[in-house]
């Protein structure tokens, strides 16, 4: 698994919750798995859950002495730990959602403020060449510019992840020209929304 998916900061600190959480003597000094350790297992994964085995100097008073040595468990699932991912494109798909399986999506209206402030943060284009006569005119029309790329990705929305979609209406089918005219992009009506899988309770 790719642990560039996953808060990996996140993830080291359920590891040491879980740890002190079983703490049953005086002295108690965990070895934290540091964050290459944390990744290397990400990476070696095949499966949701992964098991850190802690190892923990233990001591029966409070002099700081470390009589003997113990193994802990931690249990991490990583899903709950990716790094949520927001597309943008034109349309929601049902596949879009087939990763997720059954879940429950929530719909928001967004300011044009907002939508600015999501692209700045990074969002990844769900959109192709044929869309960028209409990329044109939201960039005529508001400033605003998503990048087309070579190829659209596949789309896999997942519990924490949302896409922005661009509602248009009232621009023409175009047939013989590749571009909008300013009035038509004038007269049109553009509204932005985001939908979010909402992360399972």
């Amino acid at each position: 698994m790719d642990s560039r998916k996953y808060n990996i900061a996140a993830i080291i600190e359920d590891i040491e919750n879980q740890i002190w959480a079983q703490s049953t003597v005086q002295t108690f000094e965990p070895c934290i798995p540091e964050r290459e350790a944390v990744e290397k297992a990400i990476a070696e994964a095949t499966e949701d859950t992964i098991v850190f085995t802690v190892t923990v100097g233990c001591g029966d008073d409070y002099n700081g002495v470390i009589n003997y040595l113990v193994e802990l468990e931690a249990e991490i699932r990583l899903s709950d730990f990716r790094n949520p991912k927001t597309f943008f494109g034109f349309a929601l798909s049902d596949s879009m959602f087939a990763e997720a399986g059954a879940c429950d999506i929530r719909r928001k209206p967004l300011t044009l403020e907002e939508v600015r402030k999501i692209i700045e943060a990074g969002v990844t284009p769900c959109l192709n060449p044929s869309h960028r006569a209409t990329i044109d005119a939201m960039r005529n029309r508001f400033g605003i510019d998503v990048p087309i790329p070579e190829s659209p990705p596949r789309v896999e929305l997942n519990p924490g992840d949302r896409v922005v979609i661009m509602g248009v209406r009232g621009l023409p089918r175009l047939t013989d020209r590749h571009e909008y005219t300013s009035t038509e992009v004038a007269e049109a009506t553009f509204n932005f929304s985001v939908y979010e899988v909402l992360l399972n309770e």
